[in-house]
């Protein structure tokens, strides 16, 4: 008998600029660096959340109000600036998350991301991404439910 099967696919898209600027920015300037990052690991209590909303029973959501992505530094996690028009979903089974850190907001070394709605993360990666020191960085996360 085969057995069902769901996975989730996340690729993160890590671009670095020497430059300071807000995120409408972004299509004036040329990333110094690009990373990407396939992998992470859903966290079951935001999986938790996502069923409580799909079931109706209510929840904080990962949405634009309250989604957002954040950075690990130290021993504290920085939220960046949720770009506009962000998060996308409802097709090819695909949310996306961009998120910015400009000028100093989020300098330091960057070891885990991960999506939050401000009270739960949806998911986390631990990866060395690099020590941000000014200018702007920008992820983005592609999570995929199949």
């Amino acid at each position: 008998m085969q057995k069902d099967k769901a996975r989730h696919n996340t690729v993160t898209i890590l671009r670095k600029y020497h430059e300071v600027f807000s995120s409408k920015d972004a299509h004036l300037y040329k990333p110094y660096e690009v990373k990407i990052v396939k992998g992470n690991a859903l966290i079951e209590a935001g999986v938790d959340v996502l069923w409580n909303l799909v079931c109706g029973g209510g929840g904080t959501n990962y949405g634009s109000v309250n989604g957002n992505i954040e950075v690990y530094i130290v021993d504290t996690w920085v939220a960046g600036v949720l770009e506009g028009g962000y998060p996308t979903y409802g097709s090819d089974g695909k949310s996306v998350w961009k998120s910015a850190w400009a000028g100093a907001l989020g300098d330091g070394v960057w070891s885990e991301w991960a999506v939050t709605n401000g009270a739960q993360h949806l998911n986390e990666k631990t990866e060395a991404l690099g020590t941000k020191a000014g200018g702007t960085w920008t992820l983005e996360v592609s999570i995929t439910l199949s």
